[in-house]
């Protein structure tokens, strides 16, 4: 089962994948930012950026990083096809012990990121990793809002099933082993690969580990219309995949009470001005959500440009 690295003596070869729609804020911060990692237990054999038929500068940034890092390649991409098809050709083209996935619109916390993440696969019954996302400082009242709102759900999601749990894998920083990945074929049509992937994980007999001190950086919606936007992504994602690996997935999206009681009175104490507003915000986008008709095509989603800027002042 896997390949066993005892004390990561044999360095592993690693790929990295970013898939990219309309990317040109933030994308050469984040090659720079993987370019610029201490390499202490893994070599680096490429950095595969697919452009899902962007409309703005992306794929030139990229290319001037080509020119200068031969490590770096580009997929062009003539056709949007949406992020998780762009997941699967990752899946599909990988050769290394490990594929780390990751967004391009975060940040990397520090540059010993990819070196922690890694360490985790020394227990060759790991399978798959994934970072703590955390939102970047608000910028306006209604990002301060939303913030409290994300931490809430953090509090209340983080020490399940002791942090392992299907609610702390998140797609926008995930490592997976090869031999995991290469189980793994992702439905057309799925608009949210990560649950997915946590699922057909369990299934071959590996484990999801939680990288607590693995710290990937996001923005969060500034303004109502895109919340709901970037919100209403997932809606009927639960039933989408339990039709397609049975209804025992449903069991893993349950959050006890006591969790969800911690994770409010936590945040009530930490911020006890902006908590009630974070409620009436989740509770106000779960009634418009509910009352959405999705028109997109499938796989596809609607980009938000406020959640691009990560590097705003």
């Amino acid at each position: 089962m896997g390949k066993v690295f005892v004390g990561m003596k044999k360095k592993l070869s690693l790929s990295i994948g970013i898939p990219a729609y309309n990317e040109e804020k933030n994308i050469s911060h984040l090659l720079s930012s993987i370019i610029s990692q201490r390499r202490g237990n893994y070599s680096l054999e490429s950095i595969v950026v697919a452009c899902d038929a962007s409309k703005d500068n992306t794929k030139e940034i990229v290319q001037k990083y080509q020119k200068k890092y031969k490590v770096i390649k580009l997929i062009d991409g003539k056709i949007r096809i949406g992020k998780s098809e762009r997941i699967k050709g990752f899946y599909k083209l990988n050769k290394s012990d490990i594929l780390i996935t990751l967004d391009g619109d975060i940040a990397l916390a520090n540059n010993n990121f990819i070196n922690e993440i890694l360490t985790l696969f020394k227990d060759e019954k790991v399978g798959l990793v994934g970072a703590k996302d955390l939102p970047c400082t608000p910028q306006n009242l209604f990002e301060k809002i939303a913030f409290v709102a994300n931490q809430i759900w953090f509090e209340t999601r983080k020490d399940l099933m002791g942090g392992d749990s299907l609610h702390n894998c998140h797609a926008c920083a995930l490592a997976i082993r090869k031999e995991v990945s290469k189980k793994i074929h992702i439905p057309n049509g799925l608009i949210a690969d990560d649950d997915y992937i946590y699922f057909k994980t369990l299934e071959a007999g590996y484990r999801f580990k939680f990288a607590t001190d693995t710290i990937v950086y996001f923005r969060l919606p500034n303004n109502p219309t895109d919340y709901l936007i970037q919100s209403s992504r997932f809606l009927k994602l639960k039933n989408f995949i339990a039709n397609n690996l049975g209804d025992w997935v449903y069991s893993y999206y349950k959050v006890p009470a006591k969790y969800k009681i911690k994770g409010l009175c936590t945040m009530f104490l930490k911020e006890p001005l902006f908590t009630p507003l974070a409620i009436i915000l989740e509770i106000a986008s779960r009634l418009v959500r509910a009352q959405s008709v999705e028109n997109r095509p499938k796989g596809l989603w609607t980009p938000v440009k406020s959640t691009k800027i990560i590097y705003a002042k």
